[in-house]
């Protein structure tokens, strides 16, 4: 934490830290707060040392904290949400952050990190308490979750803000990854003035069909003999690696540009003669490969749905746990945590409904129609985001292990091609890269992990974006000892993430674990290969 925060200042400057001295009485004061559609249910100052924060389902967490004052507070009813104050050190902004999967509980940890660099820090439950599924069955908590509930606590987040330093923030910032990201797509381009900068990682901006990638991958691997084991993920992503790593000047055991792979399926495939080898995918295999690669496809028309999975995110080289890096989870318990509940109680109301009976022709429509204006965010319009200032910054990991890895690519394109729509022709890409800009992490799993390059500061960049015109081209991310492959001639060191469509290429000379020894360079078009779709 301390490294990222030394890394905002150097990138910023001298920052002025906001350190008058806020009495207990200040805070408690923040209860009597009158405040737009929410109010203040607790207010105290909590002291300086260690805060255990209790998470649901996962090992509760020791932190060492500043003093602060917490303020807790409701909005619209039912969004329960936090606002974490310094009470010295501010550093005169706001930073909301995003939560995961279903919801339902605060992002302590997130608030916690935020309050340690000085920010005042927000976040919310997303309108509903704990684990249980019944909350899909009221469409307002539905729309909390999938579209609103951020929005909602922003204003009160604001005024809170204002009136215990007396002055407002000087900026905003939303910082969330899968759920949390999608939460900050819905903020750019529903919410367009709650903030200045936007870091959404891996977004599930498009949850339904998210869902239905889920549902696919079930079906792929649900036939007898189909599901491919995680030896036969092994042989296939080193078949993957032996026909596309070195593509970016460097065998390292990482794809740098998956479009660009040509890799035959066929190759890894077993013939009659050795249909019982270890060494190959059994047809059945080969063919939910084949399947995960495209991603879920209109039965009748053969229209993608949403994207397939990308070349070299098979498995990890270095792990062999079941549901780490890799197609462990898509073949099957994504779709049975997330996509059946969901089905089954946000969209059927039935709790016997079948996954089997799911109709890729016509029940895709279906499902878009009851559910989807409440949690999807693909508008390409983001011109009133563009006029307030905003910037938006999506990573994605390559290797991402829940979410169709091109969405994000995709998503830029549409921007593009709605802006040259409304009249702006040629400019419309050189347009865009001066408020969005997409950041593909190679071998890097959902959020976080994977054996790529996954550790970088994404808030940085857009704050240094926001507050000094510095437009990122690259972001240096760094990696442990551990989650490097055995063919990294590295372990170690940075390398630097490209905003897309460039990507990090070996100068031929320099330390392979050195970022000045990769340039960002453009791929020529014509050497891609689409595993997805335009939106």
């Amino acid at each position: 934490m301390l490294k990222r925060l030394l890394a905002r200042l150097a990138l910023l400057g001298a920052v002025v830290l906001f350190a008058g001295p806020a009495l207990a009485a200040d805070c408690q004061a923040l209860a009597t707060q009158a405040l737009d559609g929410a109010r203040v249910v607790s207010a105290e100052v909590a002291p300086a040392g260690p805060m255990t924060t209790p998470v649901p389902a996962s090992v509760p967490v020791t932190l060492d904290l500043p003093s602060f004052c917490r303020v807790k507070g409701i909005a619209a009813g039912s969004v329960g949400f936090e606002v974490w104050l310094p009470v010295r050190g501010w550093n005169g902004r706001i930073l909301s952050v995003g939560n995961a999967g279903f919801g339902g509980v605060q992002p302590l940890n997130s608030l916690a990190e935020g309050l340690r660099e000085g920010y005042a820090v927000s976040g919310n439950d997303t309108g509903h308490q704990g684990g249980d599924s019944s909350w899909m069955k009221d469409p307002v908590k539905v729309r909390l979750w999938g579209h609103s509930a951020t929005h909602l606590v922003t204003a009160p987040t604001k005024a809170l803000v204002a009136a215990f330093y007396g002055s407002p923030a000087r900026h905003a910032y939303f910082e969330g990854c899968s759920t949390g990201g999608a939460q900050g797509m819905e903020e750019a381009q529903f919410y367009p003035k709650d903030y200045d900068g936007i870091v959404a990682g891996a977004p599930g901006m498009s949850y339904a069909h998210l869902m239905m990638s889920f549902l696919w991958g079930l079906r792929a691997a649900d036939p007898p003999g189909a599901l491919i084991p995680l030896d036969k993920l092994q042989i296939l992503h080193a078949a993957v690696l032996a026909a596309c790593d070195g593509g970016d000047g460097l065998k390292d055991g990482l794809i740098s540009d998956p479009q660009a792979c040509r890799f035959d399926l066929a190759s890894v495939t077993c013939k009659a003669a050795d249909a019982h080898t270890a060494q190959c995918l059994t047809p059945a295999q080969a063919r939910t490969a084949r399947l995960i690669y495209e991603g879920p496809r209109n039965s009748r028309t053969g229209a993608s749905i949403y994207p397939g999975f990308a070349y070299g995110s098979e498995a990890d080289p270095a792990e062999a746990k079941p549901l780490a890096y890799g197609w462990s989870a898509i073949q099957g318990p994504l779709a049975q945590t997330f996509a059946i509940p969901l089905l089954r109680t946000m969209v059927y109301r039935d709790p016997a409904w079948d996954w089997r009976s799911f109709d890729w022709d016509k029940d895709v429509a279906g499902v878009d129609r009851r559910v989807g204006p409440d949690i999807t965010a693909l508008s390409p319009d983001l011109r009133r985001f563009q006029a307030h200032g905003g910037k938006l910054l999506i990573y994605q990991g390559w290797g991402d292990q829940l979410n169709g890895q091109t969405l994000p690519i995709e998503y830029r394109r549409a921007v593009i091609d709605f802006l040259a729509s409304k009249g702006r022709g040629a400019r419309a890409e050189r347009e865009v890269d001066g408020f969005l800009r997409v950041f593909m992490a190679p071998g890097m799993a959902h959020c976080f992990g994977g054996p790529g390059f996954t550790n970088f500061d994404a808030l940085s960049a857009v704050q240094a974006w926001v507050e000094s015109g510095a437009a990122p081209d690259l972001i240096v991310a760094s990696r442990s000892l551990v989650a490097a492959p055995a063919s990294a001639p590295s372990g170690s060191g940075t390398r630097p993430i490209c905003a897309y469509p460039k990507s990090a290429r070996y100068t031929g000379s320099g330390s392979a674990g050195d970022a000045a020894s990769f340039k960002c360079v453009a791929r020529n078009p014509s050497d891609s290969v689409s595993q997805g779709r335009r939106l």
